[in-house]
């Protein structure tokens, strides 16, 4: 893979820079990662990396959040993780010393919780339970007009789980019609 190809603006381009150097399990450690020209402050997090890279500087943390950091550097603020993101790497880094998120930066996820109506989530690797009834995904992408990413963000699973329920649920109301 080279390297050569990559916007090196935003946090998924860095990944392979820092996955080029670290070994698996330090990767792991880290969350958040940044490209920028010049280091203003330093990154939050009890674990920080910066490597000169491209006439500029890539950044890695574990903190849970750098909202701040972002804003003070220029660039576009990003969406909260998942809880279930943050718990993993907490128990990853051993430590609840890297969840600095604050109440300004956990807004997102109140606004589109205050869309959506009671949910259960279900054990397992982003899976709705059962137990709720199935029209909720569908009536929040359709009704609501709720993003893929902001449904999974809601009800703290996956994409990927959003996009199988409502592909099932397309498919039964295609059915029904039949």
């Amino acid at each position: 893979m080279d390297l050569k190809d990559y916007n090196f603006k935003n946090k998924t381009s860095m990944r392979p820079v820092f996955k080029a150097v670290l070994d698996p399990e330090e990767y792991k450690r880290y969350t958040q990662f940044a490209y920028i020209k010049q280091l203003k402050a330093q990154m939050p997090g009890s674990q920080v990396l910066y490597l000169m890279h491209k006439n500029g500087i890539a950044c890695a943390t574990n903190a849970l959040c750098i909202n701040d950091w972002l804003v003070l550097h220029d660039l576009e603020p990003r969406e909260q993780i998942t809880d279930h993101i943050a718990n993993m790497k907490i128990n990853i880094n051993g430590s609840n010393k890297i969840d600095n998120r604050s109440a300004k930066w956990a807004d997102y996820k109140t606004k589109v919780w205050e869309k959506t109506e009671n949910y259960q989530v279900g054990p397992g690797r982003g899976a709705v339970s059962k137990t709720k009834d199935p029209t909720l995904i569908w009536n929040m992408y359709t009704v609501r007009g709720m993003s893929v990413d902001q449904i999974a963000q809601a009800l703290e699973v996956t994409p990927p789980a959003i996009y199988y329920h409502l592909k099932k649920f397309k498919k039964t109301l295609t059915d029904q019609q039949k």
